[in-house]
């Protein structure tokens, strides 16, 4: 499900009223998944994957209603008014440096770095805090890490598969591909650095980390939506073994 930006306010509206019930009552934590990924590791699709898989859920439950966020959250963001910024280049989810930064200021007129990702962090922590959402890169495991309810993944890959995947998606060669690749996970791993302090290739940052050259797609959502719900109904503790067996949500 894609939301246009005038939808957005009445999403946020009308998230709380669908949540779903712990056992016992009462609404729980608010679930959301977060996506961290190498260039090429196939975040995306993913992704898709995990919104596939929640289509046909009644909205009450806890896989009902659920949106994702990539290139959508760059929109939400130059929508802003008070920004003037390079659409393209939140998509891309490029990161200056200082002096990149103030001559892109200076020459191209657009708003400070830091007010840009200042407004990107706001809006990706509002969409966690009203749960059953998809967010990809920005940080996000560092981000929502103190709100409940969540999911962080890490996908990898070997290089040479992911430079082979950018070749293929966008029509470049070898090498193009393989620059693509470097800047791509130079530029995450300047964000998650500069304002959170921490290495984003550290898999204790993330609940899951997910080798995409091994694993498929429908397998890794079909897993991480089990996790989800055993998340929910039985909290990060330790669980009984056969909670797995007790979860509803199918594999296919």
């Amino acid at each position: 499900m894609t939301l246009p930006v005038e939808h957005l306010t009445r999403f946020l509206a009308t998230a709380a009223k669908i949540l779903p019930e712990r056992p016992g009552g009462g609404h729980g934590p608010k679930p959301y998944i977060t996506i961290s990924r190498q260039a090429g590791a196939g975040g995306f699709s993913v992704a898709e994957a995990l919104l596939e898989k929640t289509k046909g859920a009644r909205p009450a439950t806890i896989f009902g209603g659920w949106s994702l966020f990539h290139e959508r959250l760059a929109e939400l963001v130059a929508e802003n008014p008070a920004l003037k910024v390079s659409l393209r280049g939140l998509a891309e989810e490029e990161f200056a440096s200082g002096l990149e930064d103030m001559v892109s200021s200076w020459i191209a007129g657009l708003s400070p770095q830091s007010a840009v990702v200042g407004h990107l962090f706001k809006v990706v922590r509002t969409l966690a805090g009203e749960g059953k959402v998809i967010i990809v890169g920005r940080a996000g495991a560092c981000l929502t890490r103190h709100i409940p309810g969540g999911l962080h993944l890490r996908l990898v890959a070997s290089l040479p598969t992911r430079v082979r995947r950018i070749m293929v998606r966008h029509g470049l060669s070898e090498k193009a591909a393989a620059r693509r690749v470097a800047d791509r996970d130079r530029a995450r791993a300047a964000l998650v650095k500069t304002y959170f302090h921490r290495d984003i290739e550290d898999p204790l940052l993330y609940d899951l980390v997910w080798n995409t050259e091994t694993v498929s797609a429908d397998v890794i959502a079909a897993t991480s939506l089990r996790a989800v719900e055993a998340i929910l109904r039985h909290g990060r503790g330790a669980a009984a073994p056969s909670v797995v067996d007790r979860i509803a949500l199918p594999l296919r």
